[in-house]
């Protein structure tokens, strides 16, 4: 019975470990989100009000539809509906500003909805949580959305190291300047190894599943670039504009993901689809662009 009370809290030591890890890591990578944004980011709101409240608006209330019809397409486990409902609520990645960048859109439009995204999220993620894992959920396989601890989260580890970050920036513009693109690298080694890490932990229940979790992790991208041209189209935005809103609408936040589902939820199988999502979406995304761009030329 000691031997066993021993190996529970070693494993709780683990967990807890692992939680702060996440935590850590999540705080460092939007940090330098934050160093690529200033003022100005969000001072465009007034010069495209219509064009960036209404992308903004779509992706809080259009990709939970997407999350909808990708899970009632075909019966799919409950904790890959619940990953894609998760994926869909979580705010925009900071990757799109480098998609955005790659595929000659209009970065500055992709950086300010990013920041917006980001700093709304607080409010909307966890509320368009709740109302999807309700709606989309049986009974037996609900998860309960604690909203208070999700949103205190965010702030913590999305608002103020995106806020210190601007802050570094605006305090230290020239050696911000001079090592910006070492952070940036630092934020995608410290991204990719956290995914790394979490997906050989999770092991067989990966493997088990992984098959239509990239089947749907495509469908999603698809789809959700679809809605984001849908958008673009609708105000009339221009070739540039379409290219970031579909960018914009099908990257989130994997970062974001990995916090909620592993340290708030205490449910890492639900930050899985997510994770493959940001896995095969590179590939799909500036391929798709680089059509765009060479049939344009044409």
């Amino acid at each position: 019975m000691v031997n066993s009370l021993t190996r529970s809290r070693a494993k709780g030591k683990g967990l807890d470990d692992v939680n702060l890890a996440i935590q850590i890591t999540v705080f460092l990578i939007m940090a330098i989100v934050g160093l690529d944004l200033t003022r100005a980011d969000f001072g465009r709101l007034t010069e495209r009000p219509t064009l960036i409240v209404v992308a903004s608006i779509a992706q809080w209330t259009l990709l939970p539809v997407v999350a909808w019809a990708v899970a009632w397409i075909l019966p799919l486990p409950p904790h890959i509906v619940a990953g894609i409902v998760l994926l869909a609520a979580c705010p925009a990645g900071a990757i799109s500003n480098y998609y955005s960048f790659i595929a000659r859109a209009d970065v500055a439009l992709s950086v300010t909805l990013t920041a917006i995204s980001a700093a709304v999220s607080v409010v909307t993620l966890p509320l368009i949580l709740a109302v999807g894992f309700s709606l989309m959920l049986d009974h037996a396989a609900r998860v309960k959305v604690p909203i208070g601890p999700i949103a205190v989260q965010l702030t913590v580890n999305l608002l103020i190291p995106v806020l210190v970050g601007m802050w570094l920036r605006a305090r230290f513009p020239e050696f911000v300047t001079r090592h910006q693109t070492a952070a940036r690298r630092l934020g995608n080694v410290a991204l990719v190894t956290t995914v790394a890490i979490f997906l050989s932990g999770l092991g067989r229940s990966v493997l088990k599943d992984l098959g239509v979790t990239i089947l749907w992790a495509v469908v999603f991208t698809i789809v959700a670039a679809g809605a984001g041209l849908i958008v673009g189209a609708a105000l009339r935005a221009d070739r540039r504009q379409l290219q970031t809103l579909a960018i914009e609408f099908a990257c989130r936040n994997t970062a974001i993901t990995i916090l909620i589902g592993v340290v708030v939820l205490g449910r890492p199988e639900l930050a899985v689809f997510g994770l493959v999502v940001f896995l095969t979406q590179m590939p799909l995304v500036l391929g798709a662009n680089a059509v765009a761009n060479r049939w344009y030329r044409e």
